[in-house]
């Protein structure tokens, strides 16, 4: 996949769900959040810092391509600067030159970034005050109609919780200090996640749950709270239910059902459709960088500006 997809434009479910998930479960302003987003980040940032700036000699490179290459413009040999035990040998890197990436993923990782700062801080400015009086209030708060329903049952001890972190977490570091060759996660990388994670629940919680979806674990407790299902029932089995609209669950059994039918039509049969829609790019110059001088070979179908 090359160039920036102007004119782009499928019926394919599968396509239109298989990043972004069904747009139908989603409220309308957050989809409507996403698609400018897109244009703003690819008709408008991607442009101004490739042909604009030239950011990071961007244009000696694709601008949009999943490779890795050489200041040159040519193609990064990874295998070059590995060990047979698949670690990175520094001094063969210092050799090669640092590792060049297009401006498309340049700004991806770098706005992945700036979106889990901006996820703690949206939740600071706009539900910290509204987390911390719940915080206080919890203990003191009546409880509604559907918790003293619940009463009934036996409350999940804490142990339960403790000895299953306990023994993931044990699980965890014993393979990190045993297999670390194949692991290739130090201790304190583990505990470095562990604590990421600890921190950024909550916020990635509340946003998930203002946009219609839903974290599984937490969600299936609130499930079992409001059904009067027994808690350790709903420890032991998990109700992974997930919720959709009856247009996009139709779809996505239509998507299921025709993987089947192909299967059995076309694969089992050692069969094959060839059309232009699966070609790949019909603009190969699509993947020719634009500076000035950039030659990549006889090899290359790209000119030399």
């Amino acid at each position: 996949m090359q160039g920036l997809g102007i004119g782009a434009f499928t019926l394919d479910w599968a396509t239109v769900s298989s990043y972004l998930f069904s747009p139908l479960i989603s409220p309308f302003f957050a989809t409507v959040n996403i698609f400018f987003g897109y244009v703003l980040f690819v008709y408008v940032m991607l442009p101004i810092a490739y042909w604009g700036f030239n950011l990071y000699n961007t244009k000696t490179f694709p601008i949009f391509s999943t490779n890795l290459f050489m200041s040159n413009g040519t193609i990064y040999d990874i295998t070059s600067i590995v060990n047979d035990q698949f670690m990175i040998n520094m001094d063969a890197y210092s050799k090669a030159g640092k590792v060049n990436l297009s401006i498309f993923f340049a700004l991806c990782y770098g706005l992945s970034f700036a979106t889990i700062t901006a996820t703690v801080t949206h939740v600071g400015i706009f539900y910290g005050k509204e987390i911390y009086q719940r915080f206080r209030a919890s203990r003191k708060e009546k409880p509604d109609i559907h918790t003293r329903l619940m009463k009934k049952y036996d409350d999940i001890p804490g142990r339960w919780f403790y000895s299953l972190m306990a023994l993931s977490i044990s699980v965890s570091l014993l393979l990190c200090t045993i297999l670390k060759h194949e692991v290739q996660l130090p201790w304190w990388g583990l505990i470095f996640a562990l604590g990421m994670a600890f921190i950024f629940t909550l916020p990635i919680s509340i946003i998930t749950a203002t946009t219609n979806q839903a974290i599984a674990f937490l969600s299936d407790f609130k499930l079992g709270h409001y059904m009067k299902i027994p808690p350790k029932s709903m420890f032991l089995v998990q109700w992974w239910v997930r919720y959709n609209y009856i247009l996009s669950a139709a779809l996505d059994a239509g998507v299921a059902f025709m993987g089947v039918v192909l299967y059995f039509s076309l694969t089992m049969e050692m069969k094959s459709i060839h059309w232009w829609g699966i070609t790949g790019e019909h603009c190969p110059l699509a993947s020719c960088p634009t500076a000035k001088g950039v030659n990549l070979g006889t090899d290359s179908i790209c000119p030399v500006f």
